[in-house]
């Protein structure tokens, strides 16, 4: 058998209890609109390029291209084959 801790010894038990987690994830308009926002952060960032135009230009169109696509996994597609279609 067990016998009762002393007094003393209780605070040093530790306290267990349960944490929970949503593990559904983000929804695709969330994964978009984060892809879409640091898109134009890069934008803001290029404004002062050596090349603004050019590489602006080629925001614009890989911007374009993620606008048309519904789920997260055809935005990550786009991103991916995107250096591969240059």
């Amino acid at each position: 058998m067990v016998k009762p801790l002393p007094h003393s010894l209780v605070p040093f038990l530790p306290s267990f209890g349960y944490k929970l987690v949503d593990l559904s994830g983000p929804t695709n308009a969330e994964i978009k609109g984060r892809v879409l926002t640091r898109l134009v952060q890069l934008a803001m960032r290029w404004v002062f390029d050596a090349e603004p135009v050019a590489r602006l230009r080629k925001l614009l169109a890989l911007i374009n291209q993620i606008e048309d696509r519904d789920t997260a996994v055809e935005v990550l597609e786009s991103l991916l084959l995107r250096p591969a279609q240059r």
